[in-house]
């Protein structure tokens, strides 16, 4: 038996039931699903961190939605959480996706725990690049 087309995964695997999109803030969720429903998806789950925890997808995409650590409207404990990436990555049963803007991997740190925070951030990005694609 072949493999499906596109269109045919499509109809199969509506993207509703196999990607979602995190992301920290709210506003960043209702950019997300404005964007979504524009394109005709608006049925795909978006939401924060917080409300995604218990839910999973086959791919997830995490949209980190600041350029740098200037721009990042809570605090960078905030953004950079261990938990809150944990949490986010781990929705996806297959694929995860972080979107983020290379900038924030070089972020100022003001005390050791952010520099923590921003290492574990920079590993993560690390080890996803060493990974081979299959």
């Amino acid at each position: 038996m072949s493999s499906p087309t596109p269109v045919e995964t499509t109809l199969l695997y509506p993207a509703q039931t196999i990607i979602a999109f995190v992301a920290p803030y709210n506003a960043q969720v209702r950019r997300l699903r404005d964007a979504l429903r524009a394109a005709g998806l608006g049925r795909v789950p978006v939401g924060t961190v917080d409300k995604f925890q218990g839910r999973e997808a086959p791919i997830v995409f995490y949209s980190m939605a600041t350029s740098s650590a200037e721009d990042i409207p809570r605090s960078l404990e905030f953004l950079f959480s261990r938990n809150r990436l944990n949490v986010a990555v781990s929705r996806a049963m297959c694929l995860a996706f972080v979107v983020a803007s290379p900038r924030l991997l070089e972020s100022r740190a003001r005390t050791i725990e952010q520099m923590r925070l921003i290492n574990a951030l920079c590993r993560f990005v690390e080890m996803a690049q060493a990974t081979p694609a299959t």
